[in-house]
């Protein structure tokens, strides 16, 4: 069921509709409510109280400051690493848009061949979490984030004491990704 999902937010840039999951769910003889709160309850999607999704990891059903391009879908991401994740799960190349949450000024990395080129090619990934537990949505996908510099990394972890944070390399982020979600539709 968590693969329909991901397929569907893949082909199509949006959360599969009540329906969708129903269908999905029966094919693999699961009622889809129960389905999607037992996967809400591993963190591998989040649903709210109406049991509506909010995420599905990697992808978001609502604007972010990650949008991904993947041919003629455009889909948003949760966080930086969800979105440089997406073109390794789906095996596919795509073109990240982002934004320095310190600066505001434009990032964007190519994934093309299973490798990521950054612009700025100075732009690193802040990896920072809440000390908070719960979900994902509410502990860290807010402020996993591309910057256009280590120096404006550090800006911004310095201005948010709350966070456990750390900056990653290009390598260091891109790699991340991949582990994370390549093997998810594999």
């Amino acid at each position: 069921m968590y693969r329909a999902v991901l397929r569907h937010f893949a082909a199509t840039g949006t959360a599969p509709s009540h329906t969708e999951t129903s269908s999905a769910a029966d094919a693999v003889g699961l009622h889809a409510a129960a389905a999607l709160r037992q996967l809400s309850a591993v963190d591998l999607l989040a649903v709210d109280d109406g049991g509506r999704l909010i995420a599905a990891y990697p992808f978001s059903p609502v604007p972010t400051p990650h949008t991904v391009s993947l041919g003629e879908v455009d889909v948003f991401a949760m966080c930086a690493i969800d979105a440089l994740g997406m073109p390794f799960m789906l095996d596919t190349d795509a073109l990240i848009t982002s934004a320095d949450p310190h600066t505001g000024q434009p990032i964007q990395v190519t994934v093309a061949e299973g490798a990521a080129t950054y612009q700025p090619p100075e732009a690193v990934v802040v990896y920072a979490a809440s000390h908070a537990t719960g979900r994902s949505v509410n502990t860290c996908c807010s402020t996993i984030n591309f910057f256009t510099s280590a120096e404006n990394a550090q800006v911004w972890i310095t201005a948010h004491p709350t966070l456990t944070a750390t900056v990653l390399d290009q390598d260091q982020a891109t790699t991340l990704a991949r582990d994370i979600f390549e093997p998810l539709l594999a």
